[in-house]
């Protein structure tokens, strides 16, 4: 596929989107990106306006593009959000998906699409199946992962019923600067950073025993042209690191970053009502068939996102690490 030239990047604005549209711009300077996003008061941002939910606004979108390549990224992606409100989340991610499908199929029957779903889909797993390879049967326990098994169905479906090209992508937990803090990771950092400067007493956390398999950003949106070029049609790719760290270790290693002494304290609100104990990427097939490995330590992520809000929270002078 290297004469594929004509991208369209879905939810181009959002955290993942950005990193994707920046790193196709180094590493595949050929590749002529369209980037959407939803709100058309972010016009400056050089993004198209479109909302996914109004079919002919999408469709007008693929014609007007043409696109080889559709990276589909929109849509709402925090669990805890959907708990809230389910019915955006499916209308989102759901209704989305279906008109870019439809777009496809009327205006570039012949791209490649890449559906970007997600590792909730796996739902709760017994310890003795990690890591967990494409084949595991799908047990979604929120709206979010329901909307993200439900992307991958119609995508499978126009596949087999049109004969798009649709190839899908379960990342794993996602992480780097930039991230809002509805996400655990980002949610700690920032508090680190407020305690800190004297802004809070302690992290509030919820449950730290949950293991996950997390990655930094600027790894994951390297798998995405790869899987674009080299993914088989229909195919299904795991995209992790092969490793879980519970929350609570994850926190232990923020708290060594931070320039004072961190407490924690435990908030009940914070407990999702299911949670699925460890998730781990078995990554075989997309090693296989790319070669990408995560090149980011876990480590270097997390100084990375800590000295982001460092900056975001508008710094001051720092005391100096406990020792220094």
């Amino acid at each position: 596929m290297g004469d594929v030239r004509r991208v369209l990047i879905t939810g181009a604005g959002g955290f993942v989107g950005s990193y994707l549209v920046a790193y196709l711009a180094e590493a595949y300077p050929g590749w002529q990106v369209t980037g959407t996003i939803r709100h058309a008061a972010e016009r400056a941002s050089g993004f198209v306006p479109c909302d996914l939910r109004d079919a002919g606004a999408v469709l007008s979108l693929i014609e007007r593009t043409a696109p080889e390549m559709v990276i589909h990224l929109a849509g709402q992606s925090n669990v805890p959000a959907s708990l809230k409100d389910p019915e955006t989340t499916l209308a989102n991610n759901i209704l989305g998906t279906l008109h870019l499908l439809d777009g496809c199929r009327a205006h570039a029957p012949n791209a490649r699409l890449l559906i970007i779903s997600s590792s909730e889909v796996y739902g709760p797993t017994p310890p003795e199946t990690q890591p967990l390879c494409e084949e595991r049967p799908l047990r979604p326990v929120n709206p979010y992962a329901v909307s993200k098994a439900a992307q991958e169905m119609l995508a499978l479906q126009y596949a087999h019923s049109y004969a798009l090209d649709v190839v899908v992508a379960r990342p794993f937990n996602h992480i780097g600067p930039g991230q809002t803090d509805r996400f655990v990771v980002s949610a700690f950092a920032r508090q680190v950073v407020e305690v800190e400067r004297g802004e809070r007493r302690a992290v509030s956390v919820g449950n730290l025993d949950a293991a996950r398999d997390f990655t930094d950003v600027r790894d994951v949106v390297r798998a995405y042209p790869l899987l674009l070029e080299k993914g088989e049609p229909g195919g299904i790719y795991n995209i992790g690191r092969g490793t879980a760290v519970t929350i609570g270790d994850l926190l232990d290693l923020l708290r060594r970053l931070a320039h004072r002494p961190i407490a924690i304290e435990r908030d009940p609100a914070r407990l999702r009502p299911s949670d699925v104990p460890v998730m781990i990427a078995d990554t075989t097939r997309l090693r296989q068939a790319t070669g990408w490995q995560p090149e980011i330590p876990l480590v270097q992520s997390l100084d990375a996102i800590v000295s982001w809000w460092r900056v975001a929270l508008t710094p001051g002078p720092f005391p100096r690490r406990e020792g220094e």
